[in-house]
């Protein structure tokens, strides 16, 4: 009758001191009995799997807000510059009046930082008035269906 030999140990290791110092003494013990045991951290790779997700999505919003920043930033130019070519009278009164190239840019980049921040406060007033509405449009159509709610039973 030949001994058994087991094809798997189970263990719990109850923090990461353990789990790392458990990994190293399974490295050293395959590197002198010339054995194949794998260690599987479950948890480990959970996180790992996870924190790779976060790091695609973090990737995929920086890349979708970098082409809105540009984007808009391609709009603030069109409209500027469509400003001051409706505006090439008042200019001209103003260079004659004493403005100094300096002057005139300035006043525009007041005009569009003032613009900026009623339009800034106007989003977000909205953007509030809506998540509210959206919140309670979800509350009712989903609430029916217990899609949120954790039943005991």
């Amino acid at each position: 009758m030949e001994p058994y030999i087991p094809n798997n140990i189970n263990t719990n290791i109850n923090d990461n001191v353990n789990t790392l110092g458990t990994s190293k003494a399974l490295d050293e013990y395959n590197k002198i009995n010339d054995k194949d045991i794998i260690y599987v951290d479950t948890i480990n790779d959970s996180i790992n799997i996870v924190k790779d997700m976060i790091d695609i999505i973090t990737v995929i919003l920086l890349i979708f807000s970098g082409i809105s920043i540009l984007v808009s930033s391609l709009m603030i130019f069109i409209l500027t510059n469509n400003r001051v070519i409706e505006r090439v009278k008042e200019i001209g009164i103003l260079k004659s009046l004493g403005a100094r190239d300096r002057d005139i840019i300035r006043l525009f980049n007041i005009e569009n930082f003032i613009i900026g921040i009623i339009s800034s406060l106007m989003g977000i007033v909205v953007m509030l008035g809506l998540k509210r509405g959206i919140n309670y449009l979800f509350f009712i159509v989903l609430n029916d269906k217990d899609m949120f709610n954790v039943v005991l039973r």
